[in-house]
């Protein structure tokens, strides 16, 4: 299975028996997985056939890819899992019609259209760097992503730049004791002109001086 075009997917086990460990597939996905962005498991039942369904939705926040055509398969029950590629908060919302959520784990889709822009915008600028800003951004707002490119890098390399670093003045060392002839005043002013001397570099160093 891949989800190489679409790092996020429905899965529904169907006609599971009685033995079936349902509130082991949630931890069983989970190992599977590794990392994700969010799973959850629900449990869809079928009154007229008296069996039951669980629909689970993954996403597993990057490229997904595995040769084994059996790899979700859960004590030999074998799913059926579609990518999902648009609307991602559509999926999560069938796969939890029945409310009977048994496994739920990371952060759910949202639906845009359920937030303001400034929830929305938020959430983008709560980033914690420069890289995960811009693909919020494309994921919650393509079009402004897409219209506002430059803009928005722009903002980004502000916002997510390196800190630089404070000046730091060389320590000065006033030694009067080498100088007696020095009266006892003018050796107490002698550490206020050292500092006003290292004052003046650090402003000359910065180049506001005179400022």
């Amino acid at each position: 299975m891949s989800l190489k075009s679409a790092p996020r997917g429905s899965s529904s086990y169907s006609q599971i028996p009685d033995d079936f460990d349902r509130e082991g597939l949630g931890p069983f996905l989970k190992e599977t997985i590794g990392d994700f962005e969010y799973i959850s498991c629900a449990v869809e039942e079928h009154h007229t056939t008296g069996g039951y369904h669980i629909h689970s939705y993954i996403d597993t926040g990057r490229t997904y890819i595995t040769n084994d055509a059996r790899h979700f398969d859960c004590d030999d029950i074998h799913p059926n899992i579609k990518p999902v590629r648009n609307t991602p908060w559509k999926a999560k919302e069938y796969s939890q019609k029945d409310n009977d959520i048994i496994f739920e784990e990371g952060t759910a889709p949202e639906n845009p259209e359920k937030s303001s822009g400034d929830d929305i915008w938020h959430k983008i600028m709560s980033a914690g760097n420069k890289e995960e800003f811009l693909k919020e951004a494309a994921r919650l707002k393509p079009r402004d992503t897409v219209l506002h490119f430059s803009s928005l890098q722009s903002y980004a390399n502000w916002k997510y730049r390196d800190n630089p670093m404070d000046y730091e003045g060389p320590s000065i060392q006033c030694h009067c004791e080498d100088y007696p002839h020095f009266a006892a005043g003018e050796a107490n002013e002698v550490p206020n002109r050292c500092w006003r001397i290292q004052v003046s570099l650090y402003r000359r160093v910065r180049g506001d001086e005179g400022s």
